[in-house]
């Protein structure tokens, strides 16, 4: 079975080899295709890769533009060969028991989606955290409340899914957050959904308040007037 994994990066090439090394650690019963998006980098990431990474993955694409998280897996999508899609938010570095854990429920269970949320703690939570904290609690309240679900957190740092289930999703936009609008997908279509929680969990990065209200809108919009 082929696993494409579809990795973002946006001015990041110092991280990029550990999170390459990471992938190592996929089971060697995937045959795996690494499919790296540069998302608009406006540093020397894109030299980086060209010199560098070329050799190491799979297919290389390069946006002018950055377009967030939806454009990069409509790239993505679009070269990926294998049956199961592992969009995997960059920076996120899991232990070699995590990938069997994560790809198990498509392979075995025939789930649709497999969601890796991010982590509410962490060991060494600043204190001025505490308005995000309590902004993605809600966030992640309303999102279970409009699409029947009870997840643990409404971003994800994963997303697995098997193609053909992907292939009956449309997004009506390119920027902004991917996840309010995949989950009003699941609650509509009525999916298999599985969560699970990697052994080295992370925090997600603040939002920006612009991010902030998109990630509101999209989940009003989305459960209510798509």
């Amino acid at each position: 079975m082929k696993l494409s994994v579809i990795i973002p990066c946006f001015n990041q090439s110092k991280t990029i080899i550990k999170i390459l090394k990471n992938l190592d650690s996929i089971p060697k019963i995937f045959q795996k295709e690494i499919i790296l998006v540069d998302d608009g980098s406006t540093d020397d990431c894109k030299k980086f890769l060209n010199d560098y990474i070329r050799d190491k993955i799979s297919v290389l694409a390069i946006h002018k533009i950055r377009g967030g998280r939806e454009a990069v897996l409509r790239t993505g999508l679009s070269q990926a060969t294998g049956e199961i899609i592992f969009l995997l938010d960059f920076g996120m570095i899991y232990h070699s028991e995590d990938y069997s854990i994560l790809i198990k429920p498509i392979v075995e269970l025939k789930a649709d989606l497999v969601w890796v949320p991010y982590s509410y703690k962490t060991n060494s939570l600043p204190i001025s955290s505490f308005w995000i904290f309590l902004w993605n609690r809600f966030l992640t309240l309303i999102t279970n409340f409009f699409c029947n679900l009870n997840i643990t957190h409404f971003r994800a740092g994963g997303i697995l899914f098997s193609r053909k289930f992907f292939k009956r999703i449309s997004f009506c936009k390119d920027r902004g957050l991917l996840e309010p609008q995949l989950l009003a997908h699941i609650s509509e279509s009525k999916s298999r959904i599985f969560e699970v929680i990697p052994i080295k969990n992370k925090l997600a990065k603040p939002l920006s308040l612009r991010s902030n209200i998109d990630a509101f809108y999209s989940i009003i919009k989305y459960n209510l007037f798509y």
